[in-house]
């Protein structure tokens, strides 16, 4: 299950970027259908107390 983040309010950004080359266990089917490369990005799953964002 995938769920959708809205868009902050606010957004303080600290002029740092990142390289994303694309996600390397990013299913297959939704990395096709949004064009989102294999690359070296990694989705973990947390558990621990907190708001989850």
């Amino acid at each position: 299950m995938f769920k959708i983040v809205p868009k902050p309010k606010k957004l303080d950004f600290t002029g740092k970027w990142f390289d994303f080359d694309g996600f390397e266990n990013f299913p297959d089917f939704i990395s096709r259908e949004f064009s989102i490369p294999k690359g070296t990005w990694k989705i973990e799953i947390v558990e621990r107390p907190g708001t989850g964002i």
